[in-house]
């Protein structure tokens, strides 16, 4: 375990709770920050190697960690995966290629700052653009698979490989990526605008946003993916658990997809209240909600 450090930036029992947005979890037996590609693949072979868990963590934006923690090793792609290119820049269209670590606040301002539309309705959702694009992030009737051209790849046994936006199936919440791969690096394409404007989408969608979710709470996004034809907080408000508070966890009063963290709450209290919220569901309505945040313990 001492030769992480060869890998990148190394941190052992590092408590998780530091690395999501619920500030919730025990301890991950190391985190590793990587800042090379080189340097990813000889870490996914020496865990290999030896038989060691691992798990990619970008923001930690939607994933509950366990009261125990995780006994592997958390990876983080650092700095060296944010960087930004322009591609292509013509009347009508621009593509540029960004590195998977990058915020998506971040992109949002670099695409603002350049005025380049089409990423608007990203605002306020927190996480970096591989987590976005490997869940199909989006709102507002929009996703990321919209601005997907061509996505680039580290396998599981450390091969490099690019997926056409065609290859890939983007589904609700899924990008059908192969079990195991990690995005390093995305090709997206945006269409010049007016700075004004895309500032005023940007606004309008946020404000939105503020209406309608618990956005000053720790939280983890959305706890259920929405069924087909239907809404996951509207059917957790019909069984009557909006509100509902088990510990320091509670089902948002805002939005009852949204479960938050009121100061100290422990996984436990949440996984409770996630079987709760499915079993009332199932019962009384008859639909399964499928989880959409990532457990990871």
């Amino acid at each position: 375990m001492k030769h992480l450090v060869a890998f990148g930036q190394a941190k052992w029992n590092y408590p998780l709770s530091r690395l999501t947005s619920f500030g919730i979890g025990g301890q991950a037996k190391a985190v590793v920050w990587v800042n090379e590609e080189v340097c990813l693949r000889k870490l996914l072979s020496y865990l290999r190697e030896r038989n060691y868990p691992y798990y990619f963590l970008g923001q930690g934006t939607n994933v509950l960690v366990g009261d125990h923690g995780y006994p592997g090793i958390i990876i983080k792609l650092g700095p060296g995966f944010s960087r930004f290119g322009v591609l292509f820049k013509g009347r009508d269209k621009v593509y540029f290629k960004v590195g998977a670590g990058i915020k998506l606040s971040r992109l949002l301002k670099t695409s603002l700052r350049y005025g380049w539309g089409g990423l608007e309705y990203l605002v306020g959702i927190p996480g970096t653009l591989g987590g976005a694009i490997a869940g199909n992030a989006g709102a507002f009737g929009h996703s990321i698979e919209e601005n997907i051209i061509e996505i680039k790849v580290m396998t599981k046994e450390g091969e490099i490989k690019w997926y056409h936006k065609d290859m890939l199936r983007f589904d609700y919440r899924t990008a059908n990526l192969p079990p195991g791969a990690l995005i390093l690096e995305a090709h997206l394409g945006l269409v010049p605008s007016n700075k004004r404007e895309i500032m005023a989408k940007m606004y309008l969608y946020f404000q939105k946003k503020k209406l309608s979710q618990p956005l000053n709470m720790p939280s983890a996004g959305c706890v259920f993916k929405n069924p087909k034809g239907a809404f996951a907080g509207r059917l957790i408000e019909e069984v009557g658990l909006k509100g509902y508070q088990i510990g320091n966890a509670k089902i948002s009063e805002k939005h009852a997809n949204f479960i938050v963290n009121l100061g100290g709450a422990r996984a436990s209290d949440v996984l409770t209240l996630m079987g709760l919220a499915q079993d009332r569901v199932l019962k009384e309505i008859g639909i399964f909600l499928e989880p959409e945040i990532k457990i990871l313990q």
